[in-house]
């Protein structure tokens, strides 16, 4: 791993990745390959009513993206970007969540596993989180805006770099928010863009506590399963 000057091959890759997404959800389109038995006409039959109820309770979802994570003006100057990739397992906790102070959408908690090469200083960046979502959307929607918000612990050798004050120990916190949203491609298929802060720090644990707050960009998509329809 090393520094780039522009930090675009995690997202060139990502972006390629949907593209294949996309050419691969189409052929199952016009081949007729559904979960569920196709419509009529060649739109999804779970985009035809966007009130449609779903079986939340069986969902399951896969998130892959990559983009870069860049360092601001928030709290003390430290520069530590970094390009990234984060895995998630996402399970759907309330199906087409409806709280009065919300709009409709689903529920979810997500398992995120974050792997990051950082160009300043350290060969490494990996831990996992927890989140939790919130769509703005029902799931039938072609667009679903979406909420989250977590944290958990990172793993990286910045620390052994003793000239800098960004990172103190080998194991850090991190915790993170964003915006997002899904372009639902069919069925099975959504391709995701996705911003995102990013907080690291080890809480006063170390001498060397600056910590990081980054602002990033990540593009990717996402593979459900389980039956659509009740």
């Amino acid at each position: 791993m090393g520094s780039t000057a522009i930090p675009t091959k995690s997202a060139a890759a990502a972006l390629l990745a949907c593209v294949l997404v996309a050419q691969f959800a189409a052929a199952q389109e016009q081949l007729g390959i559904y979960r569920s038995a196709p419509p009529a006409s060649s739109v999804p039959r779970s985009l035809v009513n966007e009130t449609s109820s779903w079986d939340g309770a069986s969902r399951l979802r896969f998130q892959a993206l990559a983009g870069f994570s860049e360092s601001t003006s928030l709290g003390p100057e430290a520069d530590f970007d970094y390009e990234l990739v984060s895995l998630r397992a996402e399970c759907v906790l309330l199906p087409d969540h409806d709280p009065a102070f919300l709009p409709q959408g689903d529920f979810t908690c997500l398992a995120d596993l974050m792997i990051a090469d950082p160009e300043d200083f350290g060969s490494i960046i990996v831990g996992p989180s927890i989140l939790l979502r919130k769509e703005l959307r029902p799931s039938t929607a072609r667009l679903i805006p979406y909420a989250q918000a977590g944290g958990g612990m990172i793993y990286t050798d910045a620390d052994n770099r003793q000239s800098q004050r960004v990172i103190g120990r080998s194991w850090e916190f991190l915790l993170q928010a964003g915006l997002g949203c899904h372009y639902r491609v069919n069925d099975d298929w959504m391709l995701d863009l996705e911003g995102s802060y990013q907080h690291i720090s080890n809480a006063r644990l170390a001498a060397r506590n600056l910590g990081s707050n980054n602002v990033g960009v990540v593009v990717g998509f996402t593979r459900e399963f389980g039956p659509i329809h009740r």
